[in-house]
Parts: C-alpha cells; structure tokens; sequence
C-alpha cells in the first residue's frame, strides 16, 4: 500500500510531497511493534486507570445483563493489570438490578488515584455512581447521585439513548470539599434539559445548571487554571443531529466552542460547525509563551466539499490567535504531545471523510509540518521512551502501523483477524477496538544488522547464486579447456561413450552418453575408481581397457560382446594414452561404441539381397504360370469352359492362388528391401492426417474415427515414406478389426518413458480400436514374419516393427478380447536442427 506523505522544510509554508511504500514484510522496517490482546467478557466493556495512585494501571470492566422482571444483573470487575485473569475484586453495589450504561474513570477527589464512575438507570431516573478506591484497591467509599429523572417515558425500555458523563472534580463553592461537574443528555429529546450540571458532593444537591443545545463529553472538556487563579472550563459542545432546541443562544443543530467559569457563568463562545459535526478542543500552551490557548477544530459552511481548520482562541478572552489552512475533510480529533517543558508541543490532527483518511502534524503556531493520505490515527504516545512522539494508527487488513513525528513509518504489524475500525486510545501504551477489546502495544528498536538483512537478503541470495552459477561455468569452461588441451576436445559431441582413465584407475571425465548409465551404473561420478562401477561385472570389457599398452603407447582396438537387458550387444572398443605435458603416460582414453545394429544391419543386408533374388524368380514363375493359364482358356481345341463349370471353378482358384502368392512376393521383396531411414524434418500430426484421408474409402459408416493429436508437438526427423507405411499398416489392421462397426483412435504425444532412458524424450504414435481383440496366446507372435489369423500376409506388423526399429524406436501391442487391441510406436525425438 502506498500512501503520501507531505513535508515543510526550513521556514516554508507548501509542503513537499513524497511517497511513502508500506513493505512487504514488517522486518524491513527499523522498529517492531508488539501488540497484545485482552478480550472482554461477552457484553461487557473495560477500560484502564491507576485506582490507587501507585503508578501501575488497573483494568476495570463492568456489565449488565437483563434478567428477569425487566431488571438487570450488573457488576463491577478490576483486575491488577492487563495480564491477570483473575479480578482483585467483584462489585454489584446498591443498585445492582439497574443497567450500567457507561463507565467512567476519573480523579474526583484530587487524590493520586483515579476513581470509576458509572452511569444506572432505573424506568426513569439516571443516576452516577462514584466507586472509591484506598492503597489496597479495596472500595473505601461508594457515593450514589440521582443525576436526572426523564420526564414522558412510555415503558421500562423508554431510554433511547443516554449520555450523562462526569467531567471534573473541583471544589466549586469553596467549602474546602470537592464537586462534581457532569454533563446529561438523552433520547427522547424531551426527557430533561440538556446541561452541565455542578453538583456539591458534601451536601447532595445541585449547585448550579448551564443548558445547552446539544452534548459535550470528557473527551471535549478541559479544565485549566488561569493566571489569575482561577479555574476555567474549556470546552466544545457537539451536534448530533437532535431535534431542534435553542438554549442560552445556543442552537442544537450547530456545534459550538465556549468556556464558563466555575460557578456556570459563561466567558465566551464561537460558532465551529453545523449539524453531525463533532469538534475537537485541547487547552494547551501553542508558542511556549506561557499563556494557553483553547484548540478547537472548526468546519466550513460548504456541506458538499466540507473542510475543517485547526483554530486556536486565547483562553480568557476567545480571540483567534492562530489557525490551519484549510483541510478537505467532515470532521476529526486532535492529539497533542509536550509542551510542558516551555517547548512548544506537537500538534497532530487526524481528518476523516467518507473516501479520505489523514495525518496532518503542526508546529507551535499551526504550521503544517508533514502529513499523510489513506490513514487515521489512534493516539499518539512516546512508544520507544526516547523523548519524540509516535503515531500509531489503523489500516485495513488488520495492520497497525506506527509513524514517527514526521510521519515517517518506522513499524508495522498484522494484529487482528478482521479490518480495524477507529480505534480509541486509552492510556498512552495502549488502545481499544470497538469490540471493547484492549491491545497493549510496545515498540522495540530492531538491530539494523536484521533490518538491513531483511530489506536485501533477497538481492543477497540472488547475488550469492548467480555466483555460484557462474563458477560453476566457470569450472566446466577450465574442465573443456584442459580436455582440449589434452587432445580430446568436444568430446560431448562424440556419438560414444568416452573414459578418461588416471594412473591409478580413477575415473576423471565420463561424456554424457546413453552407454555410460548402461555399462558403469548411476554412480559414475568424477574421482570413483572404474573398479567400483558396474563395469567390473564385463569382464571382457574389464580386461581390454586393464591390458598394458607396449612400450611406444601404440593404441589398442578390438571388439567385445557383453551380456545386456536378457540379450548382448557387440561393442568396438578403442583405448589410447593419456600424456601429460612431458610426454610421460598419464592414463588411458577409451573409447565405447555400440556396433550391434550395424552388424544387425549388415546382416539384414545379406538376407535382403539374397531374398530379392528369390522373389523375383517366384514372381517370374507366377507370371509364367498365369500365362499358361491364360492359353488354356483362350484354346478352342480345349474343352468349352462354358460347358464345363467345374473346369472353370478349378481355373479360377488356381488364378486366386497365383494373385496372392504375387502380393506376397511383392510384400515379402517390400520387408527385405527396406533401407535405413532417410531422416528429414517431418510434421508428425500431417501424416496421421494423411494416412486417415487416404484409409477413408475402407471406413464404412459404422466406423468413427477419433483423432487426439497433440496441437504444440515439434517437428520430428524422420522418414516420412517410412513413417506413412507404417500408419497404414496399422489403421488397414485396425479398420479390419472392426469393419462390422466401432471407433479407431489415433493419439500423438510427447513422452519420456523410451525404452533406451527414461531421461530420453521422445514422441509417442497410438492406433487404437474397438473391435475383437487378440488372444492372449497370440500376442507373442504377432509381430512374427508370415504370421495371421484374418487371412492376410502376415507381412504388415512385421513391416511396422522392422521400420520402427530402424529408426530407433519400438513398437508394443496391448488388447483384450472383446474389448479392443492398441498399438502404441514410441520413437526418439530427433528434433528438426533448424526448429518449428
């Protein structure tokens, strides 16, 4: 979250604007701010106090509950501090079936403590309870007032609202015992005359009454001593939009600031707003003069752009000494801190709107010193004891942020579940939500080492990584330098496995390779002895590369069969020197390859030709044979064909049989002629589509064809003739599995499940169908030369599997009777050099 932060500098009156970045996280920030939450009973409500005057504070909570009889079970509960469970003491007093609508704590008496004052209600009669407390936090004296009786109240639950507040204890006639003065209001509005009332505490009775148009309350109201002795109250009178009333000139639609002496005789007064507003008052020395002035916020005429200033008046007189410029804003409080040194104190005003939240701090003659957009405060206190004020305040998502006097956040933390509301501040190290809930809150100055750590630990660590990236390139860069140096260089490029074998058998580079897993295991890593990899179990293998070279280092080749996957593999072994600088031996290079499939190939070569050679002679003697069959039903010197039927019959299988040994020769001279793939860049996906097109006469009606072809899939290199064969074979075997009705489906996907690693990646070719099924008994030989069960060659399958074994792949077959065959070709993916 972002909000913005205004500054004056030097003597200047426009302040600057700087933007100020909540962080992500609270750690980057110089302080900590601890928050501790105490909650409350279920409908009670608390606050904080020193009862006994011995400098720690106490928690005083009290509820009432409604009972029977529309009466109330109420009470009174103190505990010794915020971090007790147990109370000290249990209050019900006389009034115990009255309903307690507010607590108060205040200094009545002038001692060092504070006592609690609750506001009772009966049907129709308020009354104030003053709760004393002695060094022990025992109740030493209980005084019980009747404050007001309503007038028109219809029924028991007649109060709509009440508010009837004490406000100071002050020796108002000058008996040498201290007074009571309390303010009273209440809904309905005609339930008694809104007033502040001084009440002789000594006597019980009423010493004088100033009306009002509307309320005040303690938060409002202060009371100070003039230069002359005298004792002055300060205060504003607010307008919470009651009926209209007009009392001593003052009219309850409009909020007022004024002050009246101790004997309710008023000094002055000025008009500060209009209806629902609330204004702020502080009494307080401004410019360090000695003389204090009475602080009060004041609102515009302007109800659709409402803005509020900071005005100050002098105390006895009420002229206007300082004032604000103008804030946009409905309304807010002011907090004030110092100014009892002879230093002028710091003002801080919080203005609140419908859309706008704010901080605005003040120098001793009103000069804004900074401020601050989207936040409100909830009080201001000397968090960290080092002398400056902190803000702490309220945002949403249930964060608390604390701002130093120029408004710059210094701590942040996440202290509830919900937003926070406009908190209260109720003693300088702590603040109450609206749920009556208290929060204690304590501000730690966090080591700059871990602010520091916090704020970069991320560019940190990247730095740390991408260093240790770029040594590790760096040792790979050396390794291929020394290689090269050595006489080998790319030797990752190679297409075989190469050793580079120490003096004493110590592996010291193994190139990426498919036979390196194959023939030394998964642990072949740089430094391990050969002796200990999985070679040891070749012995051949072993004992070539362990065979002394001659004293001129002449080179060693040979090739060696091993046992491998259930079968072997011939490879050609080649094992040269490794010298160092001098010349002097120093190791051996070895070098694997692979020459199975060449000798395999060279082998099917062989077979091939000389299977060429058969067939065309079989397909000559076909040939000859269907001429002669020809003649004989062309010579009129034979029998008449037509006259003979079965004659004819027999012609006619002789020339079946000689159409399909001819398609055999051609399929069987077809398998021994495949050569070795001629590789290109091939759109996998366009030849199934191909191959589908060109099948779509054999389809029939009753036959679906699905296709789930990988959209992104790269370009393969491969033989697309080659390829295209094998598509046909299968989807011809296919279409004949169900030519009574089914679906065919044909998938293409990428896969890393091949069958020479499983790190490989490659492609995968599916032809599924839905038709009889093959039994489990031919599954095994279904891929066999000449072997069928429909009648056919017996060359197609065979054809598929020769294909994609030439080009490096394999081909597998899963079915179950009754439920369909599948046919999955999995081949390396050799990816087009130039992409697609």
């Amino acid at each position: 979250m972002a909000f913005l932060i205004l500054g004056v500098f030097g003597s200047a009156v426009a302040p600057v604007a700087k933007e100020l970045e909540l962080p992500a996280s609270p750690d980057q920030l110089p302080h900590e701010v601890e928050c501790t939450r105490y909650e409350p009973q279920p409908g009670s409500y608390q606050e904080m106090a020193d009862l006994n005057g011995d400098g720690d504070m106490e928690r005083i909570l009290w509820y009432s509950r409604f009972g029977d009889n529309c009466n109330f079970a109420s009470a009174v509960l103190v505990y010794s501090s915020l971090f007790y469970a147990q109370p000290l003491l249990q209050y019900n007093g006389p009034r115990m079936t009255s309903k307690i609508w507010s607590g108060y704590c205040l200094d009545v008496w002038g001692d060092a403590g504070k006592e609690v004052i609750l506001t009772k209600t009966t049907f129709d009669s308020v009354w104030l309870e003053i709760l004393c407390f002695g060094p022990t936090l025992d109740i030493t004296d209980t005084i019980t007032i009747l404050a007001a009786v309503g007038q028109g109240l219809s029924s028991p639950g007649g109060w709509h609202s009440l508010h009837c507040a004490p406000l100071a204890g002050i020796d108002i006639n000058g008996d040498g015992s201290r007074d009571l003065i309390y303010c009273r209001t209440a809904k309905p509005d005609s339930a008694f005359e809104r007033a502040i009332i001084g009440y002789d505490l000594k006597n019980r009775a009423q010493i004088w009454s100033y009306s009002l148009g509307d309320q005040t309350n303690l938060n409002v109201f202060n009371m100070v001593s003039t230069s002359f002795g005298d004792t002055v109250f300060a205060f504003t009178v607010l307008s919470t939009g009651n009926r209209y009333v007009s009392s001593n000139g003052y009219n309850s639609q409009r909020a007022y600031a004024l002050t009246i002496d101790r004997y309710g005789k008023p000094l002055w007064s000025h008009e500060v707003g209009g209806t629902f507003f609330y204004p702020a008052c502080r009494v307080i020395d401004l410019d360090g003069d000695g003389q204090v002035e009475v602080l009060a916020t004041n609102q515009s005429a302007d109800t659709i752009r409402p803005k509020v200033t900071l005005q100050a008046y002098d105390l006895t007189t009420g002229l206007a000494k300082f004032s604000t410029e103008e804030i946009p804003a409905s309304g807010g409080d002011v907090f004030v801190y110092g100014g009892t040194d002879g230093h002028p104190p710091s003002v801080f005003f919080t203005a609140y709107d419908t859309l706008i939240h704010s901080i605005h701090s003040f120098d001793g003659q009103l000069r804004r010193t900074a401020s601050c957009d989207g936040v409100s405060a909830l009080g201001v206190a000397d968090l960290d004891r080092d002398g400056s004020p902190e803000v702490f305040a309220g945002l949403e998502r249930s964060r608390l942020i604390v701002l130093n006097s120029k408004l710059d956040l210094i701590a942040f933390s996440v202290i509830l579940d919900r937003d926070l509301p406009a908190l209260v501040q109720r003693q300088p190290f702590s603040f109450q939500t609206f749920d009556n809930a208290i929060y204690g809150i304590t501000l730690l100055e966090r080591p700059m080492a871990l602010v520091l750590w916090a704020k970069y630990k991320w560019l940190v660590v990247g730095v740390l990584g991408s260093s240790l990236i770029l040594l590790a390139l760096f040792r790979v860069q050396v390794r291929r330098l020394v290689l090269s140096a050595a006489g080998v260089p790319g030797l990752d490029r190679i297409d075989s496995l190469v050793l580079i074998v120490g003096r004493s058998g110590d592996l010291v580079y193994v190139n990426h390779h498919r036979l390196a897993d194959r023939l030394l295991g998964r642990n072949h890593s740089a430094g391990r002895p050969l002796s200990e990899t999985d070679i040891s179990r070749h012995r051949s293998l072993c004992d070539l590369i362990a065979r002394p070279l001659d004293k001129d280092f002449t080179p060693l080749s040979e090739q060696v069969e091993i046992g491998a996957d259930g079968g072997s593999i011939r490879l050609a072994v080649a094992v040269y020197p490794r010298l160092d600088r001098s010349r002097k031996f120093d190791g051996k290079i070895v070098i694997v390859e692979d020459i199975s499939h060449k000798i395999d190939w060279q082998r099917k070569v062989v077979l091939g030709e000389a299977a060429q050679r058969w067939m065309h002679k079989l397909k000559g003697s076909v040939a000859t044979a269907r001429i002669q069959l020809d003649n004989i039903r062309e010579d009129s010197r034979l029998v008449d064909l037509a006259q003979n039927p079965l004659l004819r019959s027999y012609l006619e299988t002789i020339e079946q049989n000689l159409q399909q040994t001819s398609q055999t020769a051609a399929k069987v001279l077809r398998f021994s002629s495949i050569g070795q793939p001629n590789r290109a860049p091939v759109d996998l996906n366009a030849l199934v589509g191909e191959a589908i097109r060109s099948n779509t006469g054999a389809l029939g009606e009753s036959i679906i064809v699905v296709k789930k072809l990988q959209p992104d899939l790269p370009r393969v290199s491969l033989d697309g003739a080659q390829i295209s064969e094998v598509l046909d074979n299968l989807l011809s075997n296919a279409i004949r599995a169900v030519k009574s009705g089914g679906t065919l489906t044909v998938t293409t996907q990428l896969a890393t499940e091949l069958h020479c690693s499983a790190e490989e990646e490659g492609v995968v070719l599916s032809v599924a169908d839905t038709g009889a099924g093959i039994s489990p008994s031919d599954l095994d030989r279904i891929f066999a030369p000449g072997f069928s069960r429909s009648g056919s060659t017996g060359i197609g399958l065979a054809l598929v599997k020769e294909i994609v074994e030439n080009h490096g792949g394999i081909v597998e077959v899963t079915s179950e009777p009754g439920v369909g065959s599948t046919f999955v070709v999995r081949l390396p993916l050799e990816r087009d050099q130039h992409g697609a």
